[in-house]
């Protein structure tokens, strides 16, 4: 993970019977330091501070840069004018001279 990156924080069962309910968060971080991450967390309200072990953190996906990756070869596919004949097949691997 990487700061910016977005993390889902929950009770597992054993917080969530300590804590009397179950609970999620979801923010970003913020810092990583020696291991520790640092998570700003979007959810307002009661955030069990008391509970200290027993949380499920899970990994959010956006798909931002896979879809511009995407958009990049299909552009690269289909318009002719996207690059120079030169670059497209050294791309592609063709012999060049």
């Amino acid at each position: 993970i990487m700061v910016g990156d977005e993390l889902r924080v929950k009770l597992g069962e054993g917080g969530q019977y300590l804590y009397g309910k179950a609970w999620e968060g979801v923010g970003y971080v913020k810092d990583l330091v020696d291991g520790e991450v640092e998570l700003e967390l979007r959810t307002t309200g009661n955030i069990p501070d008391t509970i200290t072990d027993d949380y499920v953190v899970e990994y959010i996906w956006k798909s931002t840069s896979y879809d511009r990756m995407q958009n990049a070869l299909k552009t690269f596919a289909i318009d002719d004018t996207s690059v120079t004949g030169f670059i497209y097949h050294k791309l592609l691997g063709h012999a060049v001279e």
